[in-house]
Order: C-alpha cells, then structure tokens, then sequence
C-alpha cells in the first residue's frame, strides 16, 4: 500500500465521526448578500452591478452573453456557460477569436469578484448567529458546501475555534494566519474557496484566513519556484476532474463523511443538473446509506418531489429558507 493511500484511510478514519452533515449551497449565503447562480449574470441586478460592473464593460463578457444567447432556455445560466466553455477547451473551440480556456478564466475571475463583493459578514445578520448558535455548536457534525465564501469558515471557527478542510498538514498544503485550522469539525468546501490559491508549478496550494484572490497572477512564494498562483475555484459545471484534482481528497472525505451520517440537512443547494458530480457524489452516497434522514430546506418554490425522484430517497422534511430553518 503506498504512503498516499495509507493518508488517506488515515485521515478519513480520522474524520468520520459526524451524526449530522449540513449540504449548504448558495441559497445559504443568501442573507449575507450572496448572490443565487441564477443571478449571476443579470445585469439588471444593482448588487451585481456594484460588484462587478467593471467586467461587464470588457469585450469578453460580451462574447460570454452571445453564447448564453445560443443556448436552449433551460441551460441559459452560469453552469451551462461554464458546460460549453469547458467542452470548447475539449476540442480547442473559439469564440469570436477567445480561446475558450481564456473565456473560462475570465468567468471564474468574474464569479470570484462578484462572490467576493456581493458576500458580508455573516455575524452581523441574527440569521447565521442562530443557526451557529442552535446547529453549529454541536460537535457532532460535518459541513460540506458547494460555495466559494467564507459564511460557512467564520461560523464554524466562533463556534469551535476550528475547523477541519480535511487537506494535510504537508509541505503541498500551506496555512495562513488559520488559527486551528485542523481542530475543529470537519469543512468540505467541494468547489473551493476564496482563500485558497493554487500554484500552477509547484502545486502548492496556499491556505488563508481571509479571501485571497487578490494574490492570483502573483508569483509563488515558495522558495526556487518561478510558478504563477491562481485561485482554486471548481466552476459548477460537467466535467469537474482537472479543476478539483488538487482537492479530491475533500470530495473522498466528503463522501466518507456522508456514508457514516445519520442526518443531511440541505440549505439553499438546488442539485442542478448540469452539474453532475455533485448530483452523482449524492447518489453515490445515498445508495450506500439508505437509511440516512434527508431534510432540504430550498424555499417555497423548489421542486421537492423532483428532488426526490432523482435521488431515489424519500424527503423527511422540507420547507423555506435559511430563515424558516432557524425560527422552527
């Protein structure tokens, strides 16, 4: 057995122990000014706007809204933009003379920019100190979280003073001014952060406390490596497998975690279907763990019984948002 997979089974053995595992999307840093993917790219939308209205400006956000113009009604959104950039990258496809993989880091640039600005602090909204204060103290939990924000990161570290990204404590993995940062529950963040940035020589991936995408197109600090950082991000999209290679071990542990839990909570996660690793790392785990309690909290509108029939489990309960949650 190799050194890598004996890691492996360590920290996941090391990791599973969580009763209840909460499956947060963007719906849960709704309160805190985060914005819905399907808002994304409206720009009639003021908070938008304020965000990253500079981009809208650039010539290739124009290419970008031609596309999204091109595409069937149900996939005129971000996954789907980020479905045909990534399969334009597969056959070396240009639009309108972008290369597609150029088109590609300017949307995760503007995803990043509108995550960054859009998202406050979560302890200043009543909402996020009750759901840390009557869900996150429990130490028998795990946080798995499809976002790019910090809301999850800064509730669990005032409850825990710690969290766990289950990623080692090796020369590849850096720590910046996180405090705990593998001593508390564990904190999957499956699609990345905005603190984390990646060194495309080295493969370093450099860990901070506070968003750090302001560092991407900066040299790597490690000494003797001339390698140029980026920020990690996984877009939303069908084939996931060369952005989140740096972080499969989150999406392992993840799924370790899950298999053992009793209860997944869900808040403000829709499952899109364009983005199939997300759905089929569901799938996987629920056919291993039938007996799991599934409650989803996606607001009023949200197709539940749909929800239900694609994952082949039955909900145990449903309801609002992060706000109904919290008030029950």
């Amino acid at each position: 057995m190799t050194g890598a997979r004996i890691f492996r089974l360590v920290r996941l053995t090391k990791l599973t122990m969580a009763r209840t595992v909460f499956i947060l999307g963007a719906g849960f840093s709704r309160p805190a000014g985060g914005p819905l993917l399907r808002e994304m790219l409206d720009t009639e939308n003021s908070a938008n706007e304020d965000a990253v209205g500079d981009f809208w400006a650039e010539e290739e956000f124009g290419t970008l809204e031609k596309i999204l113009r091109s595409l069937p009604e149900q996939e005129r959104n971000i996954e789907g933009l980020f479905n045909v950039l990534s399969s334009g990258q597969l056959y070396a496809e240009a639009f309108d003379g972008y290369r597609a993989s150029d088109l590609m880091n300017f949307l995760v640039d503007y995803v990043t920019a509108l995550v960054r600005n859009r998202v406050g602090n979560p302890s200043r909204r009543k909402v996020y100190r009750e759901f840390r204060d009557n869900f996150l103290e429990d130490g028998d939990i795990a946080v798995v979280t499809f976002n790019y924000d910090l809301v999850a990161d800064q509730l669990l570290m005032e409850a825990h003073g710690g969290l766990d990204y289950a990623l080692p404590a090796t020369p590849k993995y850096r720590y910046f001014g996180l405090r705990g940062a593998r001593a508390g529950p564990a904190l999957l963040k499956l699609h990345g952060s905005l603190s984390w940035v990646l060194c495309g020589s080295c493969r370093t991936l450099w860990l901070h406390a506070v968003p750090a995408d302001h560092k991407a197109g900066r040299s790597c600090i490690r000494t003797g490596c001339q390698g140029r950082l980026r920020t990690l991000i996984v877009p939303p999209m069908w084939n996931k497998e060369a952005s989140a290679r740096q972080i499969a071990l989150v999406w392992e542990a993840a799924r370790e975690e899950m298999l053992d839990a009793e209860h997944f909570l869900v808040v403000g996660f829709s499952f899109p279907p364009l983005d199939r690793a997300a759905m089929d790392l569901m799938r996987s785990v629920l056919r291993g763990n039938r007996r799991v309690r599934l409650d989803v909290y996606n607001g009023p509108g949200y197709d539940y019984p749909g929800l239900s029939r694609s994952l082949n489990h039955r909900l145990h309960h449903t309801g609002g948002r992060l706000e109904d949650l919290t008030q029950e």
